[in-house]
């Protein structure tokens, strides 16, 4: 094989174990794990190919997939190269993988919330109603389930009702987690194959070496700002539900940031088998995290971290 065709190849290639991930995902029983694979392959075409060969690969990707699972698969086919490709970018131009793992998150995080956005107002299909109806079917409807014993049927539905509401309230949190989740493995496997093919991409540095962009505070504070001005007014609204699944991700952000700030600390007084208590910690009190997310803030926002060091 000559070397000029070797990328051409290698490209072709990669787009057909994206196929084959996605065709995995939708038709069989190992669906969820390669549904967090699929993106992988967009991961090492993007870090070597020009903004419009990826797009040509995306369109590529999405109309092969519309073959085999219709225009549902299409869409996951363009999400799933967008997730990629924004990570491979990122890579490309030399960012660090925490920051190719948060541009991933981001991606990620609008792709779902652009996916349940999609369902609801063009196709009708609303994920909480959706769960409201299945609810009202299982404790009213035909083979509803069985009331416990010791509850009335008033006091069992006004549980089911009140863990409804509870997973409309953690909502933003899950699709937050699954963003994170979906991409740090994304890049554990994309690292994973580069350094097979020898072409290695960025490791994870260590937690307490962690450091965000600053610019996400104006970002933070932006979201907050909105949400005062016009969260009253378009309650249950896109953009109040979109502007508080910002917040919360920005949130989990700043409580890493804080996390590594704690783990940096300990790391200079050479206290570092307390870190795994600070997490169990964290587990044990919830609550904590809000201070977490205060820390990280002023972590990004008046430098705590290059303060101290600037002390030695």
């Amino acid at each position: 094989m000559s070397t000029r065709n070797k990328p051409i190849v290698e490209s072709v290639i990669l787009l057909v174990v994206a196929l084959v991930l996605l065709f995995i995902s939708v038709h069989t029983i190992l669906g969820m794990f390669a549904f967090l694979l699929v993106p992988v392959p967009f991961v090492l075409l993007a870090s070597r190919s020009t903004g419009r060969e990826l797009l040509l690969f995306i369109l590529l990707f999405a109309i092969v997939s519309y073959f085999f699972a219709g225009l549902g698969g299409s869409l996951m086919a363009i999400m799933f190269g967008f997730i990629g490709g924004i990570m491979g970018r990122a890579y490309q131009r030399r960012r660090s993988a925490l920051a190719a793992i948060v541009i991933g998150a981001g991606a990620s995080f609008v792709s779902l919330v652009l996916g349940l956005a999609l369902t609801k107002y063009v196709f009708g299909v609303d994920l909480v109603t959706g769960m409201e109806r299945t609810t009202e079917q299982l404790i009213s409807g035909p083979g509803s389930l069985p009331t416990p014993g010791w509850l009335t049927k008033e006091e069992w539905k006004s549980e089911i009702d009140m863990q409804l509401r509870l997973f409309e309230l953690v909502l933003p949190s899950i699709i937050v987690a699954t963003s994170f989740i979906m991409s740090t493995v994304v890049h554990w496997f994309a690292r994973l194959i580069s350094n097979l093919l020898k072409r290695p991409l960025p490791r994870l540095l260590p937690v307490r070496e962690w450091n965000f962009p600053r610019s996400l505070i104006y970002y933070y504070f932006g979201a907050l700002l909105l949400l005062l001005m016009f969260g009253n007014a378009t309650e249950k609204n896109f953009l109040s539900s979109a502007l508080n699944n910002v917040k919360v991700m920005l949130d989990m952000v700043f409580m890493l940031q804080g996390l590594s700030f704690c783990f940096y600390i300990l790391y200079r007084k050479g206290w570092k088998k307390l870190s795994p208590v600070l997490v169990v910690v964290l587990f044990i009190f919830p609550l904590l995290t809000y201070i977490l997310s205060l820390l990280g803030i002023l972590d990004l926002g008046v430098g705590l971290r290059k303060r101290m060091e600037k002390r030695k």
